[in-house]
């Protein structure tokens, strides 16, 4: 599709000239600390547009542009705004996001870099067939380690399981029917045997996305709750995006950094 430099694309709302040409984006699954993220990372960080639920900034790294933009909760905004991010010449793509950790031994505050992903969420099987890998590029999975090596945090690297549903729960609720219950146990059960990390709701439409449009994408996910135990309920997290923001400035610099030198 021939688009101009100047035509501002409808979901997204902005152009290639408005970005600066910009090839690597931070995608974040919430608008709410996108501007601070932007800030943290580059006080002279411009907003670009408020547009749906895509709150878009440029920043620059070593005087590079480089745009932050919100792509909202599910597989559906991903694969709409990843498709339009294309369009303007994205090439790379760093997904920050939040997970239920599965595993034992992951803790509330580490992160996960998922290597590749389940695919039990509808969006991607509208692009690829659901034997087709959702899979993160092996480089960016590399330097992710690296970057988290240097900043001396926790982190796993894995398979993840993105899933349309909010994620499983372990007691039974007025708002499920004994047939979802079980169903849910048998999910949560069903990840624990193929030693799935961790559940999100947009890791596996990012990963197949870019295979299939040949772009380069990782996700990385800090587990904000376990959701193998009885008593997760979403009432109990306590999620504190300023210490998120100030773990991801940590690693992202030098991220950032090797993936635009690559």
């Amino acid at each position: 599709m021939n688009i101009d430099n100047q035509t501002k694309l409808y979901h997204i709302g902005f152009s290639r000239e408005d970005i600066e040409y910009a090839t690597l984006a931070i995608l974040t699954d919430d608008s709410d600390y996108t501007k601070d993220l932007a800030l943290a990372l580059d006080s002279k960080a411009r907003l670009v547009c408020i547009n749906r639920e895509y709150h878009s900034y440029i920043i620059h790294v070593n005087e590079t542009p480089v745009l932050i933009v919100s792509t909202g909760f599910g597989g559906p905004a991903m694969g709409i705004g990843l498709e339009e991010l294309s369009m303007l010449g994205l090439t790379s793509f760093i997904r920050l996001g939040e997970t239920g950790a599965v595993r034992e031994y992951l803790q509330v505050g580490d992160f996960v870099i998922a290597k590749g992903a389940l695919r039990q969420e509808g969006t991607s099987q509208h692009y690829a067939p659901i034997n087709y890998p959702a899979s993160a590029d092996f480089s960016f999975v590399e330097f992710a380690e690296q970057a988290m090596i240097c900043s001396k945090l926790r982190y796993r690297i894995g398979v993840v399981a993105s899933t349309d549903i909010l994620w499983p729960k372990q007691t039974a609720s007025d708002l499920f029917d004994k047939c979802s219950i079980d169903y849910q146990y048998k999910l949560l059960k069903s990840w624990r045997d193929y030693r799935i990390l961790s559940a999100d709701n947009t890791t596996a439409t990012l990963l197949t996305i870019a295979s299939v449009f040949n772009l380069q994408a990782i996700s990385i996910l800090d587990v904000i709750d376990r959701i193998d135990t009885p008593e997760y309920e979403l009432s109990n997290i306590k999620r504190d995006d300023a210490i998120r923001i100030e773990k991801w400035c940590e690693f992202l610099p030098n991220l950032m950094e090797s993936i635009l030198e690559k």
